[in-house]
């Protein structure tokens, strides 16, 4: 039986080890980052890699990958450079987008995206009838209320879209990225 000085070492190299992974993921994500042009945000992709992860580690809590990954994936995200997510609900940003996403709280998120102070925007249903040239990236349900995430990239795949039905937004049936898993199931 091991003695705790002894798995105590063995928490400080599996510290090190997962934080030279991450040095090591932060040079890749930097990589991608600079081949996207500085494109540094594609929730598609984030959505399908945080799920393959939950998949692959079934062991383990469904919520507490989830959280993992998207912290991960916000820090990686942030060092390649400026990113902030304009919102009315800005307690969603972290659970949607990770920890280490800027949230700037704003009761006109549109407005601060076309002001150049965040790179997406996060609104609450009902949504407004125009969205002023950004598109549809994801959208979540959380305590009962919709919430629809636009960038101006929206979701590369073509994975979600809106339809205009009289006067109001709502998402087309069938689309991958309707439901966006948050931490609980609401």
């Amino acid at each position: 039986m091991a003695d705790i000085p002894t798995l105590r070492q063995q928490l400080d190299d599996i510290d090190n080890s997962l934080l030279a992974l991450l040095v090591e993921r932060l040079a890749v994500a930097d990589e991608i980052g600079e081949l996207k042009g500085g494109r540094v945000f594609d929730p598609a992709r984030e959505f399908a890699l945080t799920e393959a992860r939950v998949a692959a580690f079934a062991a383990l809590p469904a919520p507490v990958v989830r959280q993992f990954v998207r912290d991960w994936v916000s820090l990686c995200r942030g060092h390649q450079g400026q990113f902030a997510i304009a919102s009315s609900a800005p307690q969603l940003v972290p659970l949607l987008l990770g920890r280490y996403t800027q949230v700037l709280e704003s009761s006109e998120p549109l407005a601060a995206v076309f002001a150049g102070q965040a790179q997406g925007a996060l609104l609450p249903s009902p949504w407004p009838s125009d969205l002023g040239g950004l598109f549809p990236a994801a959208c979540c349900e959380y305590e009962g209320h919709s919430f629809l995430l636009l960038t101006a990239d929206g979701c590369n795949d073509g994975d979600l879209t809106l339809r205009l039905h009289q006067q109001r937004w709502q998402i087309e049936p069938g689309q991958q990225f309707s439901r966006w898993p948050l931490l609980w199931n609401h």
